[in-house]
């Protein structure tokens, strides 16, 4: 769910790359950018990279780049 991948934010590596992982492989673009998101904001740059592209879809793009605000 995209409430999920949104909380991997707050659970600290190790334990959230697992999990951030799967969330990043989901079928459901929203889940996909919210583990990009909670990526980021873990300081890794494959979360940036995936926001990055993310901006290029028109429809994700306004959320992606706010988030790499």
């Amino acid at each position: 769910s995209t409430t999920a991948a949104a909380a991997l934010a707050f659970i600290r590596p190790p334990a959230s790359a697992e999990l951030l992982g799967w969330a990043a492989g989901n079928p459901d673009a929203r889940t996909r950018l919210e583990a990009a998101w909670a990526a980021a904001k873990l300081g890794m740059e494959a979360g940036v990279e995936t926001l990055r592209g993310f901006c290029l879809q028109p429809i994700w793009s306004r959320r992606a780049s706010d988030y790499l605000k």
